[in-house]
């Protein structure tokens, strides 16, 4: 008896429609193949074509523009006053003149889109010539500095005097120097390029090899530029095969055409006249066609013989264990489906989507959305926002009791990549989420603010349960607080999604509450507000004239007072910051007096920034120290200078801000000139006087815009000098960076929380 195979070979067994479907895709994918192979094969040589001519058109488009813009910044060269002057110098240098025009010369060559090796202002009959570095021997010019076999002195006298052209450019040559620049005296294949100017020869050499690999497209071969002539004026590779350039018939302004292995790739410069030429070997591409079918062919009939092989070997595979899991449903009792083309598939098909399309991966996954879009309902209710649709999704009748965490980053934090402090945060919230989801399951844990994380315990939670929790979460933080500094607000009673926003508006408050200490903190009350001064008004005011006197011992002994005094009456720490950002006002008032960079020193100390980041009382004293040391060596600097030309400028602008006041009006009081005024005052000052005007008058508008007196905006304007309401407008939004009445609403509700 014939051993039975251990597959079914009917059409309609899974093996043979395995068979036939990994068949039939083998011979769309040969056929597919073989139709990019015929047709890679016929279009390659179009393909080489347009990406060389595509390559050309782009270098020429750019040696154009190049030599175009050369043109124009020499010839305005030329015609400065500095190379007018010299040339009406008839014997000497006017060494004034001489140092502007190497000045001009340096501002060209140092620009490095202009890839100027060296500008040379050079007259046979002068004994020295300018050039970058200044002055030069005309004798060693085309000796010891620039020589080159093809450009010798001999060269230069007989081409100059009969050069009529403004703008002329030589075919490119190797330059050398016998005085080693950083140890090479080679300096490069350089065009020199001839402009007249005068009795003068504006001589510049542009580097070759340098818009070479700027400017230049081409996967190989060799590269030329013909002058109008048909003279070659700069070659790269060997087009040594093509010498004779002039006696093959190319079209007018572009194309190509094959000359013998090679291509030639042709275009005319629209402004020059030059023609530019591509030469790439047609061999070496033929070469490497003719692999590329070998390859491909040898490629085509592995792949169809080990095509076939896999087909008939996977069919097997994929065949055999799907028998196996059919022999292991079909038992007695088994209910037997409906049959269609493929047995086994079908069989298999509504078996196995029975148990894929399980009950409990549906429900996991509606929890999951669930989740979130719970989340999303707090959310809602936390700010207040009515969204009818998400608020239904949270259960009204049940109690919570509300955590508020706020996240205080440190330095270190700060130091870290964007990328890692984002995971850090989310590693912050995961440990606060799991840490209180282990004790209470039905708790929720929602980012609220950057640095403020909202967690809601479900249920009837003791106080007790809460902060025991908080307790071993607290250990765990304190841990990494060279990162970041936990803040724990626990609301002191249950309360239902309708009482959220308050609630949390509550833990806000209560947030307020935490002492400077490099610990976490858990806060279970609100202290009554306090009525105090932050600074005693005899203090206050002692402090303001010690600063501006830049008495600096007086002033850090009332710092150390008052600090000393917050830390007694146990001051949270909201109320040392609001301390800090008054000692910062004063020192900003200061600077102002005194006519000082404020912005300067905000960007050298970064005051409100460093003030919440401050985590202990010694830490914020400290800041504010250094700041009151810096500002009074400020002062006492400001007050040791004398200069009576500053000083009558200062005090004029001070005397006479609220009129019509300009740089003309205070020179004609100076008997100056307004250029020699402007800068002086910006040498003395480091600022222009208009710049410095604006300053003193948006400090004086913000004076008013802070005082407790109604005043209109127009009023404003009209008293720091401006007689239109909205360039004042625009003018205090561009130094400050809100509007007048953005600024006055902010310092009346700093003044009003001062109050509270």
């Amino acid at each position: 008896m014939m051993k039975r195979l251990p597959f079914s070979l009917k059409w309609n067994s899974l093996f043979v429609k395995l068979l036939s479907s990994f068949l039939l895709l083998i011979v769309l994918l040969l056929s597919f193949n073989l139709f990019s192979f015929a047709f890679f094969k016929t279009n390659v040589h179009e393909d080489v074509v347009s990406y060389n001519m595509l390559g050309l058109a782009k270098s020429v488009e750019s040696y154009e523009k190049h030599f175009g813009l050369i043109e124009i910044n020499l010839l305005q060269l030329g015609l400065s006053r500095p190379i007018a002057a010299l040339d009406k110098s008839a014997d000497a240098y006017n060494y004034t003149v001489a140092a502007q025009a190497i000045e001009q010369i340096r501002t060209l060559t140092g620009n490095p889109l202009l890839f100027l090796n060296n500008i040379l202002i050079y007259a046979p009959n002068r004994p020295y010539f300018l050039e970058k570095n200044g002055t030069g021997n005309t004798a060693e010019l085309f000796v010891k500095q620039y020589a080159s076999p093809g450009y010798d002195a001999a060269f230069w006298a007989k081409e100059l005097p009969g050069n009529t052209s403004a703008f002329r450019l030589y075919p490119a040559a190797r330059f050398y120097s016998d005085i080693p620049v950083n140890g090479v005296a080679d300096k490069g294949n350089l065009f020199p390029i001839a402009v007249q100017a005068g009795s003068y020869t504006i001589l510049s050499f542009l580097d070759a090899g340098s818009l070479l690999d700027r400017f230049h497209v081409s996967s190989g071969g060799a590269f030329l530029i013909l002058d109008s002539a048909g003279k070659p004026l700069f070659r790269n590779g060997d087009p040594a095969n093509h010498d004779d350039l002039n006696n093959i018939a190319l079209p007018p302004t572009e194309g190509h055409k094959r000359i013998g292995d090679d291509y030639l790739f042709y275009r005319k410069g629209a402004d020059t006249g030059f023609t530019y030429i591509n030469i790439v070997p047609f061999s070496h591409i033929a070469s490497q066609v003719s692999r590329l079918n070998t390859v491909l062919a040898v490629v085509l009939g592995c792949a169809l013989l080990i095509g076939f092989l896999l087909s008939v070997a996977l069919s097997i595979k994929f065949n055999r264990p799907i028998r196996k899991i059919i022999s292991g449903f079909q038992k007695p009792g088994s209910l037997q489906l409906a049959k269609s083309n493929i047995r086994e598939l079908d069989w298999i098909s509504d078996q196995i989507d029975a148990i894929v399309r399980s009950e409990r991966d549906i429900r996991n996954r509606l929890d999951l959305k669930n989740d979130l879009l719970k989340s999303y309902g707090y959310l809602s209710r936390v700010k207040n926002m009515q969204q009818k649709s998400l608020n239904e999704l949270i259960d009204t009748d049940k109690p919570f009791r509300l955590l508020l965490f706020r996240l205080t980053f440190t330095d270190r934090f700060d130091a870290l990549s964007g990328e890692e402090r984002e995971k850090a945060s989310y590693y912050i919230r995961e440990l606060i989420a799991l840490q209180i989801g282990q004790s209470f399951p039905e708790s929720t844990t929602l980012q609220v603010e950057s640095d403020q994380v909202m967690t809601l315990v479900g249920g009837e939670t003791s106080h007790e349960a809460l902060l025991d929790v908080l307790g071993g979460l607290k250990v765990m933080a304190d841990r990494d607080r060279e990162l970041f500094l936990l803040t724990a607000a626990v609301y002191p009673q249950s309360c239902r999604p309708g009482e959220l926003s308050s609630a949390y508006e509550e833990a806000c408050r209560m947030l307020l509450e935490r002492r400077l200490a490099a610990e976490t903190q858990i806060i279970t009350s609100v202290s009554a507000p306090s009525t105090d001064l932050l600074i005693a008004p005899a203090d206050d005011q002692e402090l303001s004239i010690q600063l501006q006197a830049g008495e600096q011992e007086r002033a850090l002994e009332l710092l150390g007072k008052t600090m000393r005094r917050l830390e007694e009456k146990g001051a949270s720490a909201h109320r040392f910051a609001l301390f800090a950002r008054e000692i910062a006002a004063k020192i900003e008032k200061t600077l102002l007096f005194y006519q000082l960079d404020t912005k300067l020193f905000a960007e050298h100390h970064l005051p409100l920034e460093r003030i919440g980041k401050c985590s202990e009382a010694s830490q914020l004293e400290g800041l504010l120290a250094r700041m009151i040391e810096e500002l009074c060596a400020l002062v006492r600097e400001k007050k040791s200078r004398h200069d009576p030309v500053k000083d009558f400028v200062l005090d004029y602008i001070v005397s006479h801000y609220r009129e019509d006041l300009s740089l003309e009006s205070v020179a004609d009081q100076l008997q100056m000139s307004r250029s020699y005024l402007s800068t002086y005052f910006r040498d003395k000052t480091g600022m222009t006087f208009t710049d410095y005007l604006n300053a003193l008058r948006m400090s004086k508008a913000k004076e008013l815009l802070g005082s407790a007196d109604p005043i209109l905006i127009g009023e404003v304007a009209a008293e720091v000098g401006y007689r239109n309401v909205n360039s004042f407008i625009r003018m205090f939004k561009k130094i400050c960076g809100i509007t007048p009445g953005e600024y006055r609403r902010a310092a009346l509700q700093h003044m009003n929380g001062r109050e509270s």
